[in-house]
């Protein structure tokens, strides 16, 4: 999950790279913080045993996008089950000798997205989307204070 303020939201938005100020960033076993240089965002992240919270602060009257994408180009799926909630599947390639592992997700917005997904290179408001390398995207509205909140849950079942 990327967060982004991308104007207009593209394809090429899920290949930009992430800037952050090394000396804003704050880490302990509970909580991470740090601030996105080139969108003048605020990330942090509360992990928790298969859980955990995103709270992006995104700059006022800016797009607010998070991009969903996997590292590798395993099999993976994502589906929006309403304005709020995402729930994904990435398979985990592991090493040789083991059978990949199926890692679902989980999560719900603090506020309602317009939700969609790429295919052929194009923004769809599919809300459903499978395959290797595949994206979706959750946009927000510029109004309001700016916060956005991910809880999440994984699991390997």
């Amino acid at each position: 999950m990327m967060p982004s303020e991308a104007s207009p939201l593209d394809p090429a938005s899920w290949h930009k790279k992430a800037f952050y100020d090394q000396g804003a960033e704050r880490r302990s076993p509970w909580h991470f913080k740090t601030f996105l240089l080139d969108d003048s965002t605020t990330v942090e992240f509360a992990p928790g045993k298969k859980t955990g919270v995103f709270r992006i602060t995104f700059p006022k009257n800016k797009p607010r996008h998070l991009l969903f994408a996997t590292y590798g180009n395993a099999k993976n799926w994502w589906n929006f089950l309403n304005d709020s909630t995402v729930t994904g599947m990435e398979t985990y390639k592991v090493d040789s000798g083991h059978h990949p592992i199926p890692v679902y997700i989980y999560g719900r917005y603090n506020q309602p997205a317009t939700n969609g997904t790429l295919v052929g290179g194009k923004l769809t408001g599919k809300q459903e989307i499978g395959g290797t390398g595949v994206r979706a995207f959750s946009s927000f509205s510029e109004e309001g204070t700016g916060v956005i909140e991910f809880r999440y849950a994984v699991s390997f079942i």
